[in-house]
């Protein structure tokens, strides 16, 4: 597996999983097999100084054996040098709030109605002292 800068090719492949799109300020990190394949992304927009937006794409479960989420945190917590990044999830997507929990992510808002009538946004958020993926010592 390899590790890349997500290219625009890669972010049209996570819109169709996620909510990400295509802004100016689009970074992230994807993972590839051997083949170039894409196999999950991490996916972050919206910045301002001390936080951003996050959208995560994981297409194969083997990723998390390969160093991936401590690739993401290093990018996000040390490379961009945020303290915080949001999380936006519709609230019936259990899965994906069960998956941002055991990456770290805390619930902190529930929005009504916000992604359809009768489903809103769970608002999360991982702040880089939450983050058991980083390793402490570089920051």
């Amino acid at each position: 597996m390899q590790f890349r800068a997500a290219t625009r090719e890669d972010l049209s492949e996570i819109a169709k999983y996620t909510q990400a799109s295509y802004i100016p300020d689009c970074k992230g990190v994807v993972i590839a097999n051997e083949e170039g394949r894409l196999q999950a992304g991490f996916i972050f927009d919206s910045f301002t100084r001390s936080s951003c937006q996050a959208h995560l794409y994981v297409g194969n479960k083997m990723v998390f054996r390969h160093g991936f989420l401590e690739e993401v945190a290093n990018y996000v917590f040390n490379t961009c040098n945020l303290l915080v990044v949001i999380a936006k999830v519709p609230e019936d997507n259990a899965a994906a709030r069960k998956l941002n929990r055991h990456i770290g992510f805390e619930d902190i808002a529930l929005i009504d109605d916000a992604c359809d009538v009768g489903i809103g946004y769970a608002i999360m958020q991982l702040r880089r002292e939450d983050c058991k993926y980083l390793d402490k010592e570089v920051h």
